[in-house]
């Protein structure tokens, strides 16, 4: 058995428990506000996500769509032109191809599809700028949630201390889970434990076993 004497001037009185119960009910309640803040900014950002997404589908639709007419345009004129041969389907269809020439002619230059090509990277810069907030957010409440959690636990294995205490020179000492402490005995894990520290007197002497 191993002691260890020293003066303890002032020990933790009941007012001082009480506080530190208060302190711990507060932190608690950081906690929940922090979370409930949080999430109507990350329900909001889901939202925005998702409009990107469908406006974004639906654009694209619609150019497949109008590719999907012009070919049905040309292929009506091609069925025109084998079976009603005249000087106004071959103008027709030679107006025709020369539209398809200028649409190809800008395409190669890149000055028609330049606004197109730029209103994706907007989306694309818009999303990763986002994504990259939501990350942000969740990575500080991780952290913040991660301080508060470890001052808890601290805070709470000061009140378990401080709860028994005593002050007459006597203690009564209660082992929890002798099974497992044995067990950890034998495996050469835990070969020895001490008891929270009590007290001779209000002024006394500090101790354990």
């Amino acid at each position: 058995i191993h002691r260890s004497l020293s003066k303890h001037p002032n020990p933790m009185n009941h007012l001082e428990h009480e506080q530190l119960f208060m302190h711990l009910q507060m932190l608690g309640l950081s906690i929940k506000t922090m979370q409930a803040q949080l999430y109507p900014e990350l329900k909001e950002i889901r939202k925005e996500l998702k409009e990107i997404t469908e406006s974004t589908s639906i654009f694209k639709d619609q150019m497949i769509n109008e590719s999907s007419s012009q070919a049905q345009q040309v292929k009506q004129l091609e069925e025109r032109l084998k079976g009603e041969p005249s000087n106004q389907i071959i103008l027709d269809l030679q107006e025709r191809v020369k539209q398809l020439k200028d649409k190809v002619n800008k395409l190669e230059s890149g000055a028609s599809y330049r606004p197109l090509n730029q209103g994706f990277d907007d989306m694309s810069t818009s999303d990763s700028k986002m994504g990259g907030s939501i990350e942000h957010k969740l990575a500080e409440q991780e952290r913040t949630s991660g301080m508060l959690k470890v001052h808890l636990s601290e805070l709470k294995l000061q009140l378990q201390a401080s709860l028994a205490s005593t002050y007459n020179g006597s203690f009564l000492w209660r082992i929890p889970d002798v099974k497992q402490r044995k067990r950890d005995a034998i495996e050469g894990k835990t070969t020895s434990i001490c008891t929270p520290p009590f007290y001779t007197g209000r002024n006394g002497y500090k101790m354990c076993i």
